[in-house]
């Protein structure tokens, strides 16, 4: 049962700013003040505001003087406010590891301040996130928050047909933080910083593949979590399937409807129809624009706890967007601003290093027959650039189609973009991108390339250098649809390679066997209506030891493309043609580098992952 609500007597003193009242009639009330575990609701009421308005709110401060609130709601939302300047709304708050206090404001002025409020225990294991290393399936790398235990640890069981059994691994985590001395500058390093507390690492060994355990985290000294199930990735090879979630610029959002500095009410609808699909899925993919946080650390715990449910089950692997990375500082980036907030990529690469822990923000990893690369759109990928060095080894010393027969690229910024929005950026800075990358992507023979950043949703054709050409191109695939408000500021005239385009949210999610890809996107508004699809297949590939057959004459290849209309009426066109060289001319660097990589030998050509039909 809950306390009785709790008012409190306010005095009149002279300084809003600095986070006093002005009034000795207005008072706020908290149902309770003493909080459990890693979330509560609370309900907050009011009286006494004179001389009521629309401009009024209810915020949330953590800690209790901080220069900015964590959240608030309109006091006018509720319908006695005006006439009578009182009422009551519900809260959701999260285990802020610090005191809590609410004020109702009006234009920075506090007229009204709560009591305190605080969870139990600061040191409560919070948002848990699985994400791969270098030997996935059979290890994977569980992080998780507190405020700041020393002997954090996670132990782990399997399960079998009677149940879990006992508890049969343990290990020990490592903690990393970072200070507001780490960070670029404002609001990252002044009214948005908050103690990020410590955060915790460990690794999870001896795995099976396909396979679902039960775990816990914490500390003998300072508690456990509940005990939550993981399931393991598939393992490399082209007769498993995987199926893998991908989307971009989601952004955070608090059950309670509160808004905060940057706030996305539609993200809470992604992480439902995600939720919806855990069973289905392996892995999710966020490329890029997680949390747009901009500098507000209490939006990073926000979001770490958002995707909890799913990141805390299955790997959620990222790439790094401009709104983590952008700073004024760092003039490598495309834009040379400020993105991120005075962020700088280090709340990001705190919380997601890489399969290696690396300190690069670029990566590839294997997971059923498909084989991921991750870049990063806010480095270069110049001759000389070590982004290009990774990914020239990457494809020539890890990319195995006899293993992987499928080659997927990701990144943020997309290189074809049909959008009218920053073109000094994005066309400027993602035309030369553009220009460095698709030589390597045309000789690696990628199938398929995801992007966000352009908040809508929409397919090319087989691409390369701006021309449809079923012999070279690669399929790209725009789907920043997340959660962040939509964009729909497309080019008047479509481009001649857009295949589809749908303005809603949703996700897409890759569904592979060694033979077939097929690619979905999912509204998000019905969970299950599939607004676009594409279907990639080819022959199995060859065998370990057995040598490719070649030919004087490149095989046909083939796509069948599937549109789903928002009716739901479906139309495929099947489309066939020869492997021909691009008409489009490449730099005479991307002609040096194609040489270079042919010449060396460091492409296969005869290897069998060629598309035909079904």
């Amino acid at each position: 049962m809950l306390p009785a609500m709790l008012p409190i007597a306010l005095l009149v003193l002279l300084s809003a700013r600095a986070g006093v009242v002005e009034s000795v009639a207005a008072s706020v009330q908290v149902d309770r003040t003493a909080l459990e575990g890693a979330s509560a609701w609370v309900t907050v009421s009011w009286d006494g505001i004179p001389g009521p308005t629309a401009r009024d709110r209810i915020a949330l401060y953590s800690p209790p003087d901080a220069p900015a609130s964590i959240k608030y709601r309109n006091a006018s939302s509720v319908a006695t406010h005006l006439a009578s300047g009182s009422g009551a709304l519900p809260f959701f708050l999260i285990n802020l590891r610090d005191r809590m206090r609410f004020r109702v404001e009006r234009d920075g002025r506090v007229l009204a301040a709560s009591p305190l409020l605080s969870f139990g225990s600061a040191n409560v294991p919070m948002s848990p996130r699985l994400s791969l290393t270098d030997r996935s399936p059979a290890e994977l790398r569980l992080s998780w928050s507190s405020k700041n235990t020393s002997d954090a640890r996670v132990e782990l069981r399997s399960v079998d047909r009677n149940g879990s059994l006992p508890f049969r691994w343990s290990g020990t985590a490592t903690t990393t933080t970072y200070a507001v001395g780490d960070l670029c500058g404002p609001p990252a390093s002044t009214t948005g910083w908050r103690d990020p507390g410590a955060i915790h690492y460990a690794i999870l060994q001896g795995l099976s593949p396909s396979t679902t355990y039960m775990y816990r985290f914490g500390s003998a000294t300072t508690g456990w979590s509940e005990e939550r199930p993981l399931r393991t990735p598939p393992e490399p090879s082209p007769t498993s399937s995987v199926r893998i979630a991908v989307f971009g610029d989601m952004g955070a959002a608090d059950p309670d409807g509160a808004a905060s500095a940057h706030s996305e009410a539609m993200s809470a609808r992604t992480v439902g129809v995600l939720a919806s699909h855990l069973d289905d899925i392996d892995l999710v993919l966020h490329i890029g624009d997680l949390a747009y946080a901009r500098g507000y650390q209490s939006i990073w715990d926000a979001f770490m706890y958002q995707i909890s449910p799913i990141a805390g089950r299955i790997p959620y692997q990222t790439a790094v967007g401009n709104h983590e990375l952008d700073g004024l500082i760092d003039r490598r980036t495309p834009a040379g601003r400020d993105d991120s907030g005075g962020e700088c990529g280090v709340p990001y690469k705190k919380r997601f290093p890489t399969p290696t822990s690396s300190r690069a923000f670029w990566y590839g990893f294997r997971i059923g027959p498909v084989h991921v690369i991750v870049l990063s759109t806010e480095h270069a990928l110049a001759p000389g650039w070590p982004q290009r060095q990774f990914l020239m080894d990457e494809i020539a010393n890890r990319v195995d189609r006899r293993v992987t027969p499928w080659l997927v690229v990701v990144g943020h910024r997309p290189v074809y973009e049909d959008s009218t929005t920053e073109p000094d950026v994005d066309v400027k800075f993602m035309g030369s991108f553009r220009d460095d990358l698709e030589p390597l992507l045309r000789i690696a023979r990628v199938d398929m390339a995801f992007w966000g950043h352009d908040h809508a949703y929409y397919r090319t054709c087989r691409l390369h250098r701006s021309a449809c050409d079923a012999g070279d191109g690669v399929v790209h695939v725009v789907v920043g649809a997340g959660g962040h408000s939509l964009s729909p500021d497309r080019h008047p005239v479509p481009p001649a390679w857009l295949v589809r385009r749908v303005d809603r949210f949703g996700i897409g999610i890759v569904n592979a066997t060694g033979t077939t890809l097929t690619f979905q996107f999912v509204d998000a508004d019905d969970g299950r209506a599939v607004l676009d699809q594409v279907t990639l297949t080819k022959a199995p590939p060859a065998p370990h030891g057995t040598a490719a057959s070649s030919s004087s004459t490149d095989p046909i290849l083939a796509f069948f493309f599937v549109s789903v209309t928002m009716a739901g009426a479906v139309a495929g066109v099947v489309v066939a043609l020869r492997r021909q060289r691009p008409d489009g001319a490449p730099t005479a660097t991307a002609l040096q580098d194609e040489a270079a990589v042919e010449q060396q030998g460091l492409i296969d050509k005869d290897r069998t992952d060629r598309f035909t039909i079904e």
